[in-house]
């Protein structure tokens, strides 16, 4: 009796300690990412670049809920006055899980006066599924822009991106 007692408790104690350490693992620079460029008379060129990543990992096999979404946005304005003029903004979003895959991209580019924008609507998928230990739900993001004008013209330029790639999983 006591050693089935024993025994007994052993397994319970196994099953608490396996649901104990079970954990979702975060890894990654982020969910969003965002570039920015101006260009106007005395600074004729500029660019700039980000790129994230985000991942949440299962340690233990199991039903978890899961959820991604990816999103993007550009704006580009420019006011021309004397000389060629460029606003170029690029951005993507991608998301991933072993049972969906999203993405979305938003791309805009402005070579004279004026202003517009590039907002395609968000790519989202989730669920409740079967996990294996060490599967994942991971998402990708990235952002750029570029502005520039003729060196000594009164021209300007801005270029927005940004950009998002969520992942959840509980």
């Amino acid at each position: 009796m006591k050693s089935s007692t024993l025994y007994t408790c052993l397994i319970v104690m196994l099953f608490v300690s396996v649901a104990t350490f079970g954990e979702i693992v975060y890894d990654g620079t982020g969910t969003s990412s965002a570039a920015i460029a101006i260009s106007s008379k005395g600074d004729p060129e500029d660019y700039d670049y980000d790129e994230r990543w985000y991942t949440e990992t299962t340690t233990e096999a199991g039903t978890f809920t899961w959820y991604i979404s990816a999103d993007a946005w550009t704006w580009c304005s420019c006011i021309e006055d004397g000389g060629w003029v460029l606003a170029v903004a690029d951005a993507s979003g991608a998301c991933a899980s072993p049972f969906g895959v999203v993405s979305v991209d938003a791309w805009y580019t402005r070579n004279y006066t004026g202003s517009d924008k590039d907002d395609p609507p968000a790519d989202t998928d989730g669920g409740t599924d079967e996990f294996d230990a060490y599967e994942c739900v991971s998402g990708m993001c990235d952002s750029f822009a570029y502005a520039g004008i003729e060196e000594g013209s009164d021209s300007s330029a801005v270029a927005e991106a940004t950009s998002q790639g969520y992942v959840y999983m509980y």
